[in-house]
């Protein structure tokens, strides 16, 4: 045999060998390739698999949300239970109460009534809902069922009113209520109760706020 120009010998000896080898390999592989699909093709298969999102990141100041659920009736009715520094959210409304102060006066030196106490909450609404609401749609109530409303006197402590809020407005103020000063010994709680319209399409919403007890006082 005539050694091809640019190639060695040697070379020419292991192709033969080489190319058996490769051939085997491919064979094999070609072989493996078919066995798994036979197996895979004869296994069934799973449309129930569930996947799941990862954990939200939690910021470098994490604030806590609580989202409200459903309850008795069912998606007609939402209900969200929070503290104060809470961002609340339910049905389409977030809350956020940032503060929460008791006066025994107004920045003008004014009182309220014997034996009655001002409580002043700062609040911060986005309303995603078709509700309308205002600070008329808020009371503090006591764990002995008294309700007590607000008074439009924001103004008296130097902060601006809640403003009235329709679909898509959102809005920060401040709400002013004037309760018994004994109730303070009560766990108090600040609601959150739109009213609901004819022809509403969003379910009745709660958003209950647990208050500080005590309150610090103001002088």
């Amino acid at each position: 045999m005539q050694n091809r120009p640019g190639i060695k010998k040697d070379t020419l000896k292991l192709t033969n060998p080489v190319a058996t080898v490769i051939a085997s390999l491919i064979g094999a592989g070609a072989l493996i390739l078919v066995t798994v699909f036979t197996v895979l093709k004869s296994q069934p298969i799973n449309n129930n698999v569930i996947l799941q999102l990862p954990s939200v990141i939690p910021s470098l100041t994490p604030k806590p949300t609580v989202v409200g659920t459903p309850v008795d009736f069912g998606e007609y009715e939402i209900s969200a239970r929070g503290q104060v520094g809470f961002t609340v959210i339910a049905g389409n409304i977030t809350l956020v109460i940032d503060e929460v102060n008791a006066y025994r006066k107004t920045n003008h030196g004014f009182p309220p009534r014997e034996g009655y106490i001002f409580v002043v909450v700062k609040i911060r609404i986005v309303n995603g809902s078709h509700h309308y609401m205002d600070s008329l749609q808020t009371v503090i109530a006591d764990d002995l069922g008294n309700r007590y409303a607000p008074k439009i006197m924001a103004v008296d402590f130097g902060l601006p009113e809640l403003p009235a809020l329709l679909y898509g407005d959102s809005g920060a103020g401040a709400i002013v209520y004037e309760i018994p000063e004994v109730a303070l010994r009560n766990n108090l709680r600040f609601l959150l109760e739109p009213i609901i319209w004819a022809g509403d399409i969003d379910p009745t919403v709660k958003i209950e706020i647990l208050l500080p007890s005590p309150l610090p006082i103001n002088q």
